[in-house]
């Protein structure tokens, strides 16, 4: 009688323990937000584009995430940027698979994984906005391809828009490491959006 006892008990533990992590979530489970689950990325280009001059990476952060916002979007949203003492790779919390949405139901997958980011050739473009639209063009980034500032240049920390200074570009058709790093810098003065990811 005694040996029954024990094994119902290890079967209450085990379904107690089975209980509290479902409750908890796994990193790729639990209730989607923003269309992605826990663990997942959603990544986009903004819509608007600025100079070199956007007041270094935080101002860079606060306009992810008012655009992310702007779209009824939840979560945190950074931007994939670097500076002289920041680099994208360390900087950003990357976990599991990054997708775009064409459309509010549609998403299409990046990356398996977050850091396949770097150094990696991409499954698709970096071509859709916060609103699905298509874009094609530059984006400031100030990123080599390893995810990090390294030799690349970044507007003088992003406090430039002048035609004098540049920075390192990436290409939002493109799905080989010149999506981040084009290899060609372009002056502060010109227009350009930015690589938004959520955290």
């Amino acid at each position: 009688m005694a040996g029954g006892l024990g094994k119902v008990s290890k079967i209450a533990v085990s379904l107690s323990i089975m209980t509290f992590f479902a409750s908890c979530g796994s990193s790729t489970g639990g209730d989607p937000v923003d269309g992605i689950n826990v663990g997942e990325h959603r990544v986009f280009v903004t819509s608007t584009t600025t100079t070199g001059a956007f007041g270094g990476i935080s101002g860079a952060d606060s306009i992810c995430l008012s655009r992310a916002q702007s779209s009824g979007l939840k979560k945190n949203y950074k931007a994939i940027l670097s500076d002289s003492t920041n680099d994208a790779k360390d900087r950003l919390s990357l976990l599991g698979a990054v997708y775009k949405f064409n459309s509010e139901s549609e998403k299409e997958k990046i990356v398996q994984l977050g850091v396949d980011l770097w150094e990696s050739s991409l499954l698709s473009a970096i071509d859709r906005d916060e609103q699905f639209n298509t874009v094609s063009g530059l984006v400031w980034t100030g990123t080599e391809s390893e995810g990090r500032s390294g030799f690349s240049t970044d507007c003088n920390d992003w406090s430039s828009s002048s035609s004098a200074d540049a920075a390192t570009v990436g290409d939002t058709t493109m799905t080989d490491d010149r999506y981040i790093e084009v290899g060609i810098d372009e002056s502060c003065d010109r227009s350009l959006r930015i690589y938004c990811i959520s955290q």
